[in-house]
């Protein structure tokens, strides 16, 4: 039992790392090898919307193998890298919240709130 539980693991483990691997490799040729650094910036902003949208705000990463990859192949300073990041997972956030508002009080338009669904 134990080894195939071993076994089970170690091929999530492999597939989950081939995976990462194969995103890492797609995220990083996004930009050409000469990329101006602003563009470098716009494209950490976007994979922190990317993270603070479609993740919950408590299990949100913080890239650093990623960000340290950019700061050695376009030299540009981590701080600002960290800086453009955080800003783009808190304005998803923000905007996530809008728009959970948005979604609650569409839903409570259509189907009526809690009280009035208890009363009928």
């Amino acid at each position: 039992m134990f080894l195939l539980s071993y076994l089970i693991a170690s091929l999530i483990r492999y597939i989950y790392n081939r995976i990462s691997d194969y995103r890492l490799k797609k995220f990083l040729t996004s930009l050409p090898a000469d990329a101006d650094p602003v563009e470098v910036k716009i494209e950490i902003f976007g994979l922190g919307r990317y993270f603070g949208f479609h993740l919950e705000r408590n299990s949100i990463p913080y890239p650093i193998d990623i960000l340290m990859l950019f700061v050695d192949q376009y030299k540009v300073p981590l701080g600002e890298l960290t800086n453009a990041y955080s800003k783009g997972v808190t304005d998803a956030l923000k905007d996530k919240d809008i728009y959970m508002k948005y979604r609650q009080e569409r839903i409570s338009q259509i189907f009526g709130t809690p009280e009035k669904l208890k009363e009928g």
